[in-house]
């Protein structure tokens, strides 16, 4: 699913070449079931999910090649969130507390 989604980006040049679709869709997931795992095994105060999640975020920019232009940024930043959000759901993961991690 998400590999389909950033090779259709990268297809319309909203995302860079760089790196293999399937390798960022594989990092997306690997993350995902990493704070799962954390969330399982270690107290909530370890687990630090603002500070994991910001420096996800700011790899999946690097990795997709996203323009430090404010308006470019917004647009593919909105994409990249609909990743972790739909994987969120899907997994049936604590989505309000990530989106609440995420608010400056």
């Amino acid at each position: 699913m998400y590999e389909e989604l950033i090779k259709a980006g990268q297809d319309r040049g909203e995302f860079s070449k760089k790196y293999d679709s399937q390798m960022i869709a594989r990092s997306i997931v690997s993350f995902i079931d990493g704070l799962a795992l954390d969330h399982a095994i270690l107290p909530e105060e370890e687990i630090q999910l603002k500070e994991q999640s910001l420096l996800f975020v700011e790899y999946l920019k690097m990795a997709l090649g996203i323009e430090k232009n404010q308006l470019t940024e917004k647009i593919n930043f909105k994409r990249i969130a609909g990743f972790v959000i739909l994987f969120f759901v899907v997994e049936n993961l604590d989505i309000k507390g990530f989106m609440r991690c995420l608010r400056p």
